[in-house]
């Protein structure tokens, strides 16, 4: 299930502990007509605490937790950040059907952590990259750097003001570096920024944001 975001409405999941806890969400078992190996979990978490992380794993039995073993975890960049996380499934070698989250708190005060718009999908072909980030920002120009997913050596970077869309913008640069350098922005301007992957002629990635 998906919705926006927004300060006043309620996650899809709350992990909540007090002191070092651990809780578990198990996602409905995943058809058999689907690869387990194929698929991509993705969502969105943030949290009160950068003291909490979550591990992501498959279960064959949902009633019996000895049968959860770790495929990934993710860890809170900083407390109150929604950050958006990817699960990869590829390198799962058991017989699972059911996809579960577990968070795992350490500390000495009351903790949440929320999950929300939980995608679950066939992976795409060519992955996006992750990480986009300001590294230096001069008064006309920015340079941007993040993190290949697939060893790609080209991208495009999108631009824009306020909530622009990157699929209808005209500000696109193919970049062939990493990191790379825009120019010819506006002195006190808010600009979003954008990257995805060209895996081949033709063929692009999800756009991920700044």
């Amino acid at each position: 299930p998906t919705h926006d975001w927004e300060v006043d409405t309620n996650p899809v999941l709350r992990f909540a502990g007090i002191y070092s806890t651990e809780a578990l969400a198990i996602l409905p078992e995943v058809p058999s007509d689907y690869s387990l190996n194929s698929l991509r979990l993705s969502f969105l978490m943030r949290s009160n605490t950068d003291s909490i992380h979550l591990i992501v794993g498959v279960m064959s039995d949902p009633d019996d937790f000895s049968t959860f073993i770790p495929v990934d975890s993710v860890q809170i960049v900083e407390p109150f950040y929604i950050d958006r996380k990817e699960i990869f499934f590829d390198h799962y070698q058991g017989s699972g059907t059911y996809i579960a989250i577990l968070s795992d708190y350490v500390g000495d005060n009351t903790c949440h952590l929320d999950v929300d718009d939980l995608v679950l999908e066939i992976a795409p072909s060519c992955l996006a990259p992750s990480g986009l980030k300001a590294i230096n920002m001069g008064q006309n120009s920015v340079t941007l750097s993040w993190t290949p997913a697939n060893g790609e050596q080209a991208w495009e970077i999108a631009y824009g003001t306020d909530d622009f869309d990157p699929d209808s913008t005209e500000n696109i640069f193919v970049a062939n570096t990493n990191p790379f350098t825009l120019t010819g922005l506006s002195d006190g301007t808010f600009y979003g920024f954008y990257v995805r992957a060209v895996c081949s002629p033709g063929e692009y990635s999800e756009w991920s944001p700044l």
